[in-house]
C-alpha cells in the first residue's frame, strides 16, 4: 500500500528530471473557424487570476455561429512539473456561486479508431443556465475515462511527459424543456471534436 502511494510523488519527481525545459507553450492554437463557430475575439483573465491559476500560456476565445449562438473556449497549458495546476469546475463553479449539477462522462469520436474523453456539466445561478464540457488533454494521447486515466498520468509522468492541458467550452442555455440543452451539448461535442487535436499538438509538440 505504501508502494503505491509513494507513485505519483516518484513520478512527479521522475518527471521533472526528465522532462523538457526547451518545450514552448502557447495556448492561442486554435483556428477562427470551429465547427460553423467564428472567433469573435480573446478576452484576458484577471491579473489574480493568472496568478492562482499559474498556466504556461492561456487563451479565453469567443466564438459565435451564424444564429448568434456563443461559445466561449478556455485553454489553459502546464507543464505538469510544479504545484499548481487547473481547476475542476466541479470545485471553481461552485466556488462562484453556481449550483453545479454531478457531470457526466463522454466519449467523443476523433477518429474510427480513437475516442476523446471529455465531462459534461450543467450548472446554474439567478436564473441562468450554462453547459459545460470540459477534459485535461495529456501529451501524446487521448484522455481515458476517470479509472484508467488515474493510472495513465503517472506512466506519462515516469516516462516524461508531465505536461497537460485544460480544456473548457461553455454555451448558455434557453428555456427548460425546448431541446436547447440536447442542441447545446451536440454543438459543444462538434466544436470539442474539432479543436482536440490543434490542442493535443500544442500540448504534445517540443519548442524550438
Amino acid at each position: 500500500m505504501l508502494v503505491f502511494a509513494l507513485l505519483p510523488l516518484l513520478a512527479s519527481r521522475v518527471s521533472t528530471l526528465r522532462s523538457s525545459h526547451g518545450h514552448r507553450y502557447e495556448a492561442r492554437v486554435l483556428p477562427e473557424l470551429l465547427a460553423g463557430h467564428r472567433l469573435r475575439g480573446e478576452q484576458p483573465l484577471e491579473a489574480e487570476v493568472v496568478a492562482m491559476l499559474s498556466p504556461e500560456s492561456y487563451s479565453m476565445r469567443e466564438y459565435v455561429d451564424d444564429a448568434g449562438r456563443e461559445v466561449w473556449i478556455y485553454v489553459a497549458l502546464y507543464s505538469g512539473t510544479g504545484t499548481s495546476g487547473a481547476h475542476d469546475p466541479t470545485v471553481c463553479y461552485p466556488a462562484q456561486g453556481w449550483d453545479a449539477a454531478a457531470p457526466e462522462e463522454r466519449a467523443l469520436a476523433i477518429s474510427p479508431d480513437e475516442a476523446l474523453t471529455v465531462k459534461l456539466l450543467a450548472a446554474s445561478q439567478a436564473g441562468r443556465e450554462e453547459l459545460v464540457l470540459y477534459w485535461f488533454q495529456p501529451a501524446e494521447r487521448w484522455p481515458a475515462p476517470a479509472s484508467p486515466e488515474h493510472l495513465l498520468r503517472i506512466v506519462d509522468r515516469f516516462a516524461g511527459r508531465p505536461q497537460y492541458g485544460f480544456v473548457r467550452l461553455s454555451t448558455s442555455l434557453g428555456r427548460k424543456g425546448d431541446g436547447s440543452r440536447a442542441a447545446a451539448e451536440a454543438r459543444l461535442a462538434r466544436i470539442a471534436v474539432e479543436a482536440a487535436p490543434w490542442i493535443r499538438r500544442a500540448v504534445s509538440s517540443p519548442g524550438p
